[in-house]
């Protein structure tokens, strides 16, 4: 797929201007190609990964959200100080990272919690199987 579009450009390039532009304009269009391509396809996949990440995160044991509780006050106190830094900080940018904070925190508590739920899981011992210490 790559190749396509440069032999399109160098086909039409030197029938109009000439083999040696043509064959610039090919190569130009390939290393474009092969170079931009990637990162618009990775740029397009976050984009997706983003819309398509689940919605929500609960919190169910009283330890996650007490630390999230004390992470929100603390997000309150610094927006606070925004309007004052309004020359500094784009009061959009620091919302769109204190969000984005908040977000993946929720997120590394959700899995502690299920790492807790495991560990309780495994520390039980079943009625009839003995452990070997």
């Amino acid at each position: 797929m790559v190749l396509v579009p440069p032999l399109v450009v160098l086909l039409v390039t030197t029938a109009a201007l000439g083999l040696l532009l043509g064959f610039g304009a090919g190569c130009a269009v390939f290393f474009l190609l092969a170079y931009l391509g990637p990162t618009y396809r990775e740029h397009q996949s976050r984009l997706v990964a983003r819309t398509t990440s689940v919605e929500r995160r609960v919190l169910a044991q009283s330890t996650g959200r007490e630390v999230f509780d004390r992470a929100l006050l603390s997000a309150d106190r610094v927006s606070e100080t925004w309007p004052s830094l309004a020359e500094l900080v784009r009061v959009t940018d620091a919302e769109a990272m204190l969000n984005e904070a908040l977000w993946e925190l929720a997120g590394v508590l959700v899995k502690a919690e299920e790492v807790h739920t495991v560990l309780v899981e495994l520390s039980l011992t079943p009625a009839g199987f003995a452990v070997h210490r």
